[in-house]
């Protein structure tokens, strides 16, 4: 189930523990702490009641959105069903002006690469040299779907 999720103690807390943490910035970054934002929403992906899964969703402008999920390691197998009930959550209660999801993946991150594209996702561009792993600086590619995609998918 996808709901959108208020409880900031409990979005801090996900995104605090280390398996999320390594995602949720750029290697080096502090910590941060999450607090209502009016341009996002935070929604929560629950499995069996408890929360497997985040997804933070910002808007870019009045019509593009831009989302990055997380999840939990024991529910990895579940990342393109969780994308996939966003999706349809995202055509569901967002305003018919809300017409384009993105998202940009670090080129490393092959598995999110290869979920991006299994859920639907069409590969739009890269941003070259845009992001710092530990070691390296690497691209981040960008993917796009539609409202219409998502409705026709």
């Amino acid at each position: 189930m996808i709901v959108i999720c208020e409880d900031y103690d409990l979005i801090n807390h996900f995104m605090s523990l280390p398996e999320i943490a390594r995602y949720s910035r750029e290697f080096g970054a502090s910590g941060q702490n999450y607090t209502p934002d009016k341009r996002e929403l935070w929604l929560a992906y629950s499995v069996d009641g408890m929360a497997a899964g985040l997804i933070n969703l910002h808007s870019v402008s009045g019509s593009a959105f831009q989302f990055h999920p997380y999840i939990l390691n024991e529910h990895k197998k579940d990342y393109v069903k969780m994308c996939v009930m966003f999706f349809k959550w995202f055509d569901e209660f967002m305003p018919a002006q809300a017409v384009k999801l993105n998202a940009v993946i670090p080129s490393p991150y092959r598995a999110a690469l290869r979920a991006a594209e299994s859920g639907g996702m069409t590969k739009e561009g890269t941003d070259r040299m845009s992001y710092r792993t530990r070691t390296k600086v690497c691209d981040r590619i960008l993917y796009g779907i539609t409202r219409e995609e998502i409705q026709h998918g």
